[in-house]
């Protein structure tokens, strides 16, 4: 995964013939993320005139970069997930070129059941965790059993550190 950064866009982004579930998203100010920009967990933003700025602790830098930057989303849909990316070229911080480079769509049901799922084992979790059995049982029982594996843990990281000081001193 990795650092990355932040870059919004004041102008708009050329989009492919068939939007599908995206057809009417305003793509003005998303916030993209991006690995071309220095990975700083920085935030970018592209004015309406093609300006690269950084944006500071309340206060905008003009960048004068020359470079191309390649910047993505994942948005997901009920019937398809998408992963879109573009590539905006820049000259001395002005932006001379923005072109689609991926529009994908993937069939989004096994994600929705999978989520469905996770939400049902969630709520059986929950309704597990407020009976009796768990919470005057099960709870003490798993803090003792916690408890005593720190103090075991601790012990062994002592003993360690005693085995290895004998060794540097048998060692010639």
């Amino acid at each position: 995964m990795g650092m990355f950064d932040y870059i919004r866009f004041s102008i708009n982004l050329p989009r492919p013939l068939n939007e599908g579930e995206l057809k009417g998203i305003v793509w003005i100010d998303t916030q993209f993320q991006t690995k071309s920009l220095g990975c700083f967990l920085g935030s970018f933003f592209v004015d309406i005139n093609g300006q690269l700025w950084l944006e500071e602790k309340g206060k905008n830098t003009k960048r004068h970069d020359t470079c191309s930057v390649d910047f993505y989303e994942s948005v997901l849909g009920e019937e398809y997930d998408y992963w879109v990316e573009w590539t905006a070229s820049f000259e001395m911080g002005n932006c001379k070129s923005l072109e689609l480079k991926t529009w994908k769509e993937k069939d989004s049901h096994e994600r929705l059941a999978l989520d469905y799922k996770r939400g049902q084992r969630n709520k059986e979790r929950m309704r597990f965790e407020s009976t009796f059995l768990f919470r005057f049982c099960f709870r003490p029982w798993n803090w003792l059993l916690r408890r005593g594996f720190r103090k075991l843990n601790k012990f062994l990281e002592w003993l360690d550190s005693i085995v290895w000081k004998i060794q540097r001193k048998l060692e010639i």
